[in-house]
């Protein structure tokens, strides 16, 4: 290994890729251990209810302006990604003042310039991924966009009106997956500056950030309270469908 890279950074580097990795397959899963359905997936039932709700409208101009909202948060989140990678090039121009900076804690692990300049381009890296996901998200939101306004008129629906409304559905959970990966590099991100302090913080915090994740994505009280919106829409259709054939 170059000079000022000891196992252990190798070891913390390894361990967050791994995390993160590992994580973003779990979350991609249908469901943890338990059986219970993450936030992005319990989300995925709503958009298709929201998808019901507006190929049975004449008025769709809510649908629209609710996929415009979506598209300016992704915009949002791409130009902020690009002011953090501007951020992060110029602390390569000024590595020699900002290692000068993470000395002044006690517990900082002192490094070469070379391996301080390594750290910076592995954390750009992950920027530019945040960078790559949020404009495929933001992609997306405009072909479901397109895909709302050619959506037929309710009294022209097919055979295939479930299936078209799956499809609908299913565009705009893939755009919210991608943006939600574009935000987890943000938090992983942020994990990745202990690392200039020291790797076993780096490893710790890495681990802390993954907690957050689960709980938010898990266990949050939102989660909780759109899976008994889930619970609730679920018998609503079921007691149609008995009133259909009935």
């Amino acid at each position: 290994m170059s000079a000022g890279v000891t196992w252990l950074d190798a070891a913390a580097l390894f361990w967050f890729f791994a995390v993160w990795i590992g994580y973003t397959r779990y979350v991609d899963a249908d469901g943890d251990k338990s059986g219970r359905r993450n936030l992005q997936q319990v989300m995925h039932l709503h958009r298709v209810l929201w998808m019901e709700q507006m190929i049975a409208r004449d008025n769709r101009m809510i649908d629209g302006r609710i996929i415009g909202n979506l598209t300016s948060g992704t915009t949002f989140m791409a130009s902020t990604t690009i002011f953090l990678l501007a951020g992060v090039v110029a602390l390569l121009g000024a590595s020699d003042r900002a290692i000068e900076a993470f000395a002044e804690f006690e517990f900082a692990v002192r490094t070469t310039k070379a391996f301080f300049e390594g750290k910076l381009l592995i954390l750009a890296l992950c920027f530019v991924y945040a960078f790559f996901k949020f404009t495929w998200a933001m992609r997306q939101y405009n072909y479901c966009a397109v895909l709302i306004g050619a959506a037929p008129a309710p009294h022209d629906l097919g055979a295939h009106r479930q299936e078209d409304i799956e499809a609908l559905a299913a565009v705009s959970s893939n755009a919210a997956k991608h943006s939600n990966r574009g935000l987890r590099a943000y938090y992983f991100g942020m994990a990745m500056l202990s690392w200039f302090i020291h790797p076993v913080l780096f490893i710790v915090i890495t681990l802390a950030v993954v907690a957050v994740l689960y709980r938010r994505e898990f266990s949050s009280r939102m989660v909780r309270i759109l899976r008994t919106l889930e619970a609730d829409l679920s018998d609503r259709a079921a007691a149609r469908n008995d009133d259909s054939q009935g």
